[in-house]
């Protein structure tokens, strides 16, 4: 039933801090902003490439982003084409990497970044025998 993951939503404290996260450092696209009825920012389209959409919303009063105590989404993984040019790229900005670049035990290069609002992001490389596409072969998928 489903193809893909289409987009992620993300709440946001600076919704500005962050689309820079994610446009600057991380060099997704800015599609478009959309806005309420009333004018207010409703949220911010980004394309992360490969047919992937990330939405930023800003964080509204109440609501609150999950932490590891509580059910929700523990990090978002994000496809890079080299790992070790990914890391330079957030390391020039500025930008801490929470891990250096490393090899998991799925068999694919990883590292990890936190965005502004403390979203755990894996950058990571799909390596060609990496346990993944192993599988989706093994189970005729790919």
């Amino acid at each position: 039933m489903v193809k893909s993951i289409l987009h992620i939503a993300i709440y946001c404290r600076d919704i500005e801090k962050s689309t820079d996260f994610y446009t600057r450092i991380l060099g997704m696209k800015h599609l478009f902003t959309q806005n309420k009825d009333d004018g207010s920012l409703w949220y911010v389209y980004l394309y992360s490439g490969g047919g992937t959409f990330v939405e930023l919303f800003p964080l509204s009063e109440g609501s609150e982003r999950p932490t590891q105590a509580t059910p929700g989404i523990t990090h978002i993984c994000l496809a890079v084409e080299d790992i070790e040019e990914a890391a330079r790229k957030v390391k020039a900005e500025d930008w801490p990497l929470e891990s250096e670049p490393r090899l998991g035990g799925d068999g694919n290069w990883q590292a990890w970044v936190i965005d502004p609002d403390g979203v755990r992001i894996e950058l990571m490389q799909m390596m060609p025998d990496c346990s993944q596409y192993k599988a989706l072969k093994e189970q005729g998928l790919e």
